[in-house]
């Protein structure tokens, strides 16, 4: 998804690694990571399955793989509204509607 991104950190040797970072750059697109015995493949990759870019290591040189998901942002006052609602605070503080249980069962 939009946002998604996955930080590799490979030793290249005499005591130095390098940081790369392949992310999800436009809507709809997915970081997919495969890991084998030999190779690391991380790969941004479009709805379809079809490679945009690809990042290929040798697995023994991989020091840090860290896959970060994007951070979803919710609507604010959803989770406040939740919460009162969970309190069994009184409807007008929780802003929720009132329910006329007599007039369901009539």
């Amino acid at each position: 998804m939009l946002g998604d991104k996955v930080t590799v950190i490979v030793d290249v040797g005499g005591g130095l690694t390098r940081e790369t970072i392949v992310e999800a750059r436009k809507a709809g697109r997915k970081v997919t990571v495969d890991v084998g015995p030999r190779k690391t493949v991380v790969t941004e990759v479009t709805r379809g399955d079809k490679p945009i870019r690809t990042l290929t290591v040798m697995s023994s040189r991989v020091v840090s793989l860290d896959e970060e998901p994007r951070e979803i942002e919710e609507e604010p006052g959803v989770g406040e509204k939740l919460a009162a609602a969970l309190r069994h605070e009184s409807r007008e503080q929780a802003q929720l509607p009132e329910i006329d249980l007599e007039a369901m069962h009539s």
